[in-house]
């Protein structure tokens, strides 16, 4: 995030005056033209993933399964609840579509 910052303010002390004429759709593919957009929204849904089950895996109340001997967290469950909630669905289909265009 820092070195996108630092490069766009790096090209836009290169070339201080505009250009005369701008074709953008001509030079370049959407995604290009709309990283920081597509960035911003990654950004947030990777908040939200992280909150919602790295957070919660490692300092969260989850219930525990037992295999065998051994006691686990139930990580299975707190997925299969996570995702009855059809915005969070939404949320992590339509990143994913985000995440291919910022990726190409």
């Amino acid at each position: 995030i820092i070195y996108s910052i630092l490069l766009s303010q790096h090209n836009k002390a290169a070339r201080p005056v505009g250009y005369a004429e701008s074709k953008a759709s001509t030079n370049s593919a959407w995604s290009s033209r709309n990283m920081g957009v597509l960035g911003t929204i990654i950004l947030i849904f990777l908040v939200v993933h992280l909150q919602g089950f790295w957070a919660k895996m490692h300092w969260g109340e989850v219930p525990m399964v037992t295999y065998g001997e051994e006691e686990y967290k139930n990580l299975f469950l707190i997925v299969s609840e996570a995702f009855k909630q059809e915005w969070l669905v939404a949320l992590y289909v339509i990143s994913m579509g985000f995440l291919g265009f910022h990726l190409s």
